[in-house]
């Protein structure tokens, strides 16, 4: 008898037709999810009818089985915090409305963290493929990294597929601590975000975890399929495929210009957070602000950039 209880989060505006075979790929699994909520963004299609009929017809019923209906549509980071606020699991899957996921994915992951007697296992992530419009499939082969070296690696980018993670949700109410406030509407997700919102997420998420003392591991096997279709994407999707990597560099700006202001307070993501050791080694202060000034500089912040410099 498992210990834990796993919630799926699946987000979705207006793609009826993905939505069949995503959220049907969740409900065939193996092990089974105790939770599944669909996040219906203000959907004006056939989303509500889609997900009544697969929750139904595999057995899932209030609470189990939810379907949250926002009164308009907001933005996938705002749908994801409302499904978060409902969520009875201790884990938690975050999952699009338009991937695939390999049956045994569950049933492969959910025994690490039973097998984990401290409880400081926070994340499990795994190895994943996109399939491109092409038919191309590009792989996603991420490194297994210490939880002490993620922020660092995150600075180059993110190193956490959103769609192949599975966390503990307790880990939600230290980043609360943290950051000093909560509410459904702009926590965890920032909502100010219309692209990049996990990146943000995962290294505010990963920050918590290294303070509170959890630790995160890859297992090295492919549980999920992207599909990377040409559809819109973003607030009503109202943003074209062709403009999504504009969009997307915007927001990473944006993201890096909030790590700025962390970086210089002292109630946020600090430097030796990111860099073990900054505050007793010279060598290693260098290195960190050699490596931020690259960051800051590949997202377009030159008065950041030059800052760091400055301190070489």
């Amino acid at each position: 008898m498992t210990k834990h209880k796993v919630t799926v989060i699946i987000p979705t505006y207006n793609r009826a037709e993905l939505l069949d075979s995503s959220l049907s790929s969740v409900l065939q699994q193996e092990r089974r999810p105790e939770q599944v909520i669909v996040v219906d963004d203000g959907c004006t299609d056939n989303t509500v009818k889609t997900a009544g009929r697969l929750l139904t017809e595999y057995g899932y019923s209030l609470p189990d089985g939810k379907i949250i209906q926002l009164d308009k549509n907001m933005g996938k980071a705002a749908a994801i915090n409302h499904g978060l606020m409902e969520a009875d699991g201790d884990l938690i899957w975050l999952w699009d409305d338009d991937d695939l996921a390999a049956p045994d994915r569950l049933s492969l992951m959910v025994p690490l963290f039973e097998a984990d007697d401290t409880n400081r296992l926070g994340l499990v992530h795994t190895h994943a493929e996109w399939v491109e419009p092409s038919g191309q499939v590009i792989d996603w082969l991420p490194e297994d990294t210490p939880i002490k070296e993620v922020l660092r690696a995150n600075m180059r980018g993110n190193i956490f597929f959103t769609i192949s993670c599975l966390w503990r949700a307790e880990i939600l109410l230290l980043l609360a601590d943290l950051e000093s406030h909560f509410s459904a509407a702009t926590f965890p997700m920032d909502t100010n975000l219309e692209r990049a919102q996990d990146y943000d997420f995962w290294m505010r998420l990963s920050w918590a975890m290294l303070r509170g003392g959890y630790h995160c591991q890859l297992f090295p096997h492919k549980t999920v399929t992207a599909r990377n279709h040409r559809g819109p994407r973003g607030w009503g999707h109202g943003l074209a495929f062709e403009d999504i990597p504009r969009k997307t560099v915007e927001c990473e700006q944006r993201i890096f210009e909030k790590l700025a202001k962390s970086l210089a307070s002292d109630k946020g993501i600090m430097y030796g957070d990111i860099f073990p050791g900054f505050n007793s080694s010279t060598v290693i202060k260098q290195q960190a602000h050699a490596e931020m000034a690259f960051a800051f500089a590949k997202r377009g912040l030159w008065f950041e950039a030059v800052n760091n410099l400055r301190k070489l």
